[in-house]
Parts: structure tokens; C-alpha cells; sequence
């Protein structure tokens, strides 16, 4: 049989990406320090906006490469998704179980989350500039491969 290389492909994913998005998120706040980009936050805040905004443009990268109806080795058989059902199902019912005599309040204070719509543009912009594209392993299998970086903002 083999070793599954999924944890591998994980592993080599995540850390390739985190650079990226780590150098993405560094070259925008200094052009926010610089003046380049205009924000209303600090540059650190913005940064922190563009890189959720980023991650959000990257991820539904990355499920566009994953085929569909395709079931996961290690499981073994195909679900009706009966299964998942019954457990949300369980689940709502343990919610349930556990509210039965609580009391919720309202909270004292609410703060109003905003965030920057320019670092978020910024940020949905550089991350769909990430090529992910699926490659082969040794063993014929799909693996996935990280592009060249593009830089930012990708031309």
C-alpha cells in the first residue's frame, strides 16, 4: 500500500502559504505607512484586515481545485449523508439540552466591528493573485503545487 501523503501536502501547503501571506501583509502595511494605500487604521489594523481578506480569496482558490463527489480514501465507503444528518441532528439536540434553564442576558456593551474596505479589496485582490494548481506526486496521486509568488499587486 503506502503512506498517505495528505498530512505532507498539508504541511508543504500551509507553510508556503504563510510565507506569502506573510510577505503580502508586510508589503501592505508599509504602503499604508507610506501612503501608497489610504486607511482610515493604523497600519498594523489594515494589515490585519488585508490578510483576512487574503486567506478568504486563497481558500476558495483552494476549493476550486478539489474535485467534486470525490470521497476521501481513508474513509473507506461512500455516505448518504444520513450520517451527518443524524449527528447535526444529536448536536442540536445537546444545544438544546444544555440552554434548558439558562437565562441569556443581553450583553452590556456591543461593540461595532468595522472593517477596512480598502484593505479588504487590497487583500481579496493579492490573494486571488496566489496560482495554486494541482499537480502529480511520484505516485500518480494529486498534489498540490504553489505558482510562483506574483508579488503585490499582481500584474
Amino acid at each position: 500500500m503506502g503512506v498517505n501523503p495528505a498530512p505532507q501536502i498539508a504541511m508543504y501547503a500551509y507553510e508556503a502559504l504563510l510565507t506569502k501571506l506573510t510577505i503580502a501583509r508586510r508589503e501592505y502595511v508599509s504602503q499604508v505607512r507610506s501612503g501608497k494605500q489610504h486607511s482610515d487604521y493604523s497600519p498594523e489594523t489594515a494589515g490585519d484586515h488585508f490578510a483576512l481578506a487574503w486567506v478568504s480569496a486563497v481558500h476558495d482558490n483552494i476549493h476550486q481545485l478539489v474535485p467534486c463527489g470525490e470521497e476521501d480514501p481513508a474513509i473507506g465507503h461512500q455516505t448518504t449523508g444520513r450520517d451527518l444528518i443524524a449527528v447535526k441532528a444529536q448536536d442540536n439536540a445537546l444545544i438544546e439540552q444544555f440552554l434548558a434553564g439558562r437565562e441569556i442576558e443581553k450583553a452590556r456593551k456591543t461593540r461595532q466591528v468595522e472593517l477596512d474596505l480598502n484593505a479588504q479589496i487590497a487583500g481579496l485582490l493579492a490573494g486571488q493573485c496566489v496560482e495554486l494548481n494541482p499537480g502529480l506526486a511520484p505516485g500518480q496521486e494529486n498534489q498540490l503545487q504553489l505558482a510562483s509568488a506574483k508579488g503585490f499587486p499582481c500584474p
